[in-house]
């Protein structure tokens, strides 16, 4: 390959080797510049500070990827979670003792049956309360959608708790069998059927599936990983999944990541317009491709100084993607965003630049697919 190359390039006229040298020295230099640029050496207090921050990493388990995180950062406590759609059914997940999550349920049952539609033609605010089976601790609630809508919107509204780890599956379902409907069901049939038996099988097979997990308990099998949870059979149709990441010692630094399996998107993050990634108050520190353990990603770093009532401030705003354009039920989509801000923060507790780019750089590295994941 290389003696085809060189022979090529001896077939060239003068004037085309040197010019074709000098494109090369300038992409080679640009290159140089720009990795230079990004990760420079640190000073000794620099790398001191940066290697208290990465200390006592533990892996992660995101959907179906691993990432590997300071102890320090700790999930917010709440995610978003949704699937069929970004319009449909939501999981929620928290920790929560079984004492609390009983008397939980006591006083949602309560509140549930206090409730009273706007119109008194809708009946019960609660339609219906099923106990759980199978060895499962819980409930699912049948209930309006809301108090004003007409009673054949529904939802149903279940708990489930399992070792320390409480689930909320909201899934919207229908009811329109009642007589004041038959006009209705005539003309727009679809949204006047009836579905409670079949959406409410969905939900407790979704439950059955449904386990508790730490946070850094990592399995071993073909499964999709939730915050304190996980799910039997990574293939769910449509997910979409977001949970945040603070850190206990170093305020104003947050981590986010979104995981999901919709179709790939239009544009990539390096093809979107400079607004959306927030250039109109920040400038771009880097942005390109990058290689991550065999995945393909890309990343856009912006960072600038900022004014909020009259207080002057860094702002930081750091970009990873992968397949963006190309996910797919076995490759879905993964973001990663890092904030940071330097308001209100002493300056000794201040983040450098470089500081900030080394820490994303470790720990975006460590991005991998979980190898039992399917």
């Amino acid at each position: 390959m290389i003696r085809l190359w060189l022979l090529k390039f001896k077939a060239l006229a003068r004037w085309q080797q040197a010019a074709l040298l000098v494109g090369l020295l300038i992409i080679l230099t640009i290159g140089y510049i720009k990795y230079f640029t990004l990760y420079r050496y640190l000073t000794d207090k620099e790398q001191s500070m940066v290697n208290e921050l990465l200390q006592n990493a533990q892996t992660r388990c995101i959907g179906v990827y691993l990432i590997d995180l300071p102890m320090e950062l700790k999930p917010d406590g709440e995610m978003l979670f949704k699937f069929d759609g970004l319009d449909g059914s939501m999981l929620e997940s928290k920790i929560q003792y079984q004492a609390p999550f009983e008397q939980f349920i006591q006083r949602r049952e309560l509140e549930l049956k206090g409730t009273k539609p706007v119109d008194a033609k809708d009946g019960e605010y609660l339609k219906r309360v099923y106990l759980s089976h199978d060895g499962m601790t819980g409930k699912v609630f049948e209930r309006m959608e809301s108090i004003s809508m007409p009673d054949v919107a529904r939802v149903l509204e279940g708990y489930k708790w399992d070792n320390d780890i409480t689930f909320k599956i909201e899934m919207k379902a229908d009811d329109g069998r009642a007589s004041r409907y038959d006009e209705d069901r005539k003309v727009y049939a679809h949204s006047f059927d009836y579905n409670i038996p079949q959406k409410l099988d969905k939900l407790i097979n979704l439950f059955k599936r449904l386990h508790s997990r730490n946070d850094i308990s990592i399995p071993n099998k073909p499964v999709l990983c939730i915050l304190y949870g996980f799910i039997d059979n990574p293939l769910l149709a449509d997910y979409y999944q977001e949970v945040n990441y603070y850190h206990n010692d170093i305020n104003n630094l947050k981590i986010n990541f979104r995981t999901e399996n919709y179709a790939p998107e239009d544009y990539s993050l390096l093809e979107q317009d400079s607004r959306v990634i927030g250039l109109h108050e920040y400038g771009t520190i880097y942005k390109g491709k990058r290689e991550v353990n065999g995945l393909p990603a890309e990343e856009w770093l912006v960072g600038g100084r900022l004014v909020e009532e009259r207080r002057s401030f860094h702002g930081y705003l750091f970009y990873l993607r992968i397949y963006e354009k190309e996910s797919s039920m076995t490759k879905p989509k993964f973001s990663v965003t890092m904030y940071y801000k330097t308001d209100k923060l002493p300056p000794e507790k201040i983040l450098t630049e470089a500081e900030l780019i080394t820490v994303w750089k470790e720990i975006t590295s460590t991005i991998r697919l979980r190898e039992s994941a399917f």
